[in-house]
Parts: structure tokens; sequence; C-alpha cells
């Protein structure tokens, strides 16, 4: 594990290897900081700061399949380009320091978790999925 990093403001990196409690250790976090180049499905690390009220910067690979739209926040995200890392620090930095920023995307991804992955959500999508492969063996 690297050793921890000290920034601007007293703000401390730290990186801490192996996690065996996940949810309880991203409760703890103010920020969820993602900066996914690659990879495949969604990450369930993203979706545990979301439900915890933790905001996340990341990149819009880092959102593939949360159905985010609102880079600014709104959903608990806040989107840099992968491909300019000072807009990446500063995203992070704003999240870290402005705090009606901080809270909007704290309240935003606990109401997009819930709303996009409930029960009641999941529920409704596998509905929407066997009516169309109902209406699609239906029209052989």
């Amino acid at each position: 594990t690297p050793p921890n990093l000290q920034g601007e403001g007293g703000i401390t990196v730290r990186f801490e290897g192996r996690v065996d409690d996940m949810p309880s250790h991203v409760r703890r976090a103010r920020v969820y900081v993602s900066p996914r180049l690659s990879g495949l499905g969604l990450s369930t690390k993203l979706l545990l700061g979301l439900e915890n009220g933790v905001p996340t910067v990341t990149t819009p690979h880092g959102i593939r399949g949360y159905n985010i739209t609102q880079y600014d926040g709104a959903q608990g995200v806040l989107v840099a380009p992968p491909d300019d890392p000072g807009a990446f620090a500063d995203a992070v930095s704003r999240i870290l320091t402005q705090e009606d920023l901080w809270q909007k995307a704290s309240d935003g991804g606990v109401r997009h978790a819930r709303h996009q992955f409930s029960r009641e959500a999941q529920r409704s999508d596998v509905e929407r999925l066997l009516w169309l492969a109902e209406a699609h063996k239906g029209g052989r």
C-alpha cells in the first residue's frame, strides 16, 4: 500500500489497501474518487458510495450502467474528462471544499441509488424485460 498523501488545506489522501468491511469503510469517507478508464460492468463501490451519501468523482467510464445524466453532483457524481487530470483534481477539490456542492451530491446520490437500484426498480425492470421477451416471442 502506498503511503498517505498530504494535500493543500490539510486534506489527507489515504490508500487503504484491502478492506474487509467495505460498507462501513465507505460510510466514513468524505468522497469516493474513481479515475476509472476501463473495466467491465458496474462499479459496486460506486453504488455503495451513492447509497451511503458519499459523493463520487469519476470519469464517464466510471458511471457506465448507472443512468447518470447530470454530471454536476445532482445525482451524486461529479464527472471529469478522463484525459484532463487538472479537471479531475479540481472536481475532487470542489467536492471537498464546497459544503453546498457536497450536500447536493450526497443527497442526490442517495436519491438516485434508491430510484435506480431499489427492489421496486429492479422488479419493474425485470417485468419490462419479461414483457418484451414475450412480445418478441409472439412476433415470430
